[in-house]
């Protein structure tokens, strides 16, 4: 079985304890709460940008100047993920 949900084609085998552990379910919902957009994209995404930003502010605390490389890399990692948490659909 077949279903559109939010743009996304879903297969269903209409057995949820079968679906839900071969992994059929592309985005398991509660209600309206997004499991997987919240486990996987809010969590991991945000921590990322928050664990280089402490790199980069240690990196600074220990030489006393921004080493330009890293703060690219930040940068740029940031970006990625802002585009991540932006854009995702389904």
């Amino acid at each position: 079985m077949l279903k559109l949900y939010n743009n996304c084609l879903l297969f269903n085998s209409g057995y949820f304890i079968y679906d839900f552990f071969m992994g059929h379910e592309l985005n398991p919902r509660i209600g309206s709460f997004d499991l997987k957009f919240f486990c996987e994209m809010r969590p991991g995404l945000i921590g990322w940008v928050m664990i280089n930003l402490a790199f980069l502010a240690k990196d600074f605390q220990e030489d006393g100047q921004l080493n330009y490389s890293l703060a690219a890399v930040v940068f740029f990692q940031a970006l990625y993920i802002a585009d991540a948490l932006w854009f995702e659909v389904c």
